[in-house]
């Protein structure tokens, strides 16, 4: 006889969260190199670019060394997943970091360079997997500085 176990919650939430991020990534990358747009939105540029390095143009032309340190990275998340708080709080934002990081290591595994179409007058260009991994870091400081503010409440 088989017997299932009680399915784990912030398991499935976590990864239901990664793999729609890595999806939706992919898929705008795609459609914007294929369309090449020129859209303008109020103060958004949504436009075909793209990048051989890391963030804000630095480490221009190491794509290849960048995607192999995503992939530690991605490893790293999902070999450590046991170890991080089962709270929403942790849960999403460590969902946006691996989504972000897988999403933009295919890239330059596969393409050598990464897809960027977002585009402001006041930051660089970016995708979905850099906002993703934007976002993240966001909320998870959020939260450090939360949990620290209550502990130190209870003082």
């Amino acid at each position: 006889m088989v017997t299932y176990s009680k399915p784990n919650k912030p398991l499935i939430i976590f990864s239901t969260i990664t793999i729609a991020i890595i999806l939706l990534d992919q898929i705008t990358k795609y459609l914007v190199k294929t369309f090449q747009p020129n859209i303008k939105l109020l103060f958004i540029n949504i436009h075909y670019s793209t990048n051989t390095g890391a963030g804000f143009g630095i480490l221009q032309n190491q794509s290849f060394y960048l995607g192999i340190f995503s992939l530690i990275f991605a490893i790293l998340i999902i070999a450590y997943y046991k170890q991080i708080p089962k709270t929403l709080n942790y849960q999403i934002p460590a969902a946006l970091l691996l989504a972000g990081t897988i999403g933009n290591m295919l890239d330059r595994l596969i393409h050598k360079q990464v897809t960027d179409f977002i585009a402001t007058s006041f930051w660089p260009s970016f995708n979905i997997a850099d906002a993703s991994i934007t976002i993240a870091v966001i909320l998870l400081i959020y939260t450090i500085i939360k949990e620290n503010k209550t502990l130190e409440g209870k003082n």
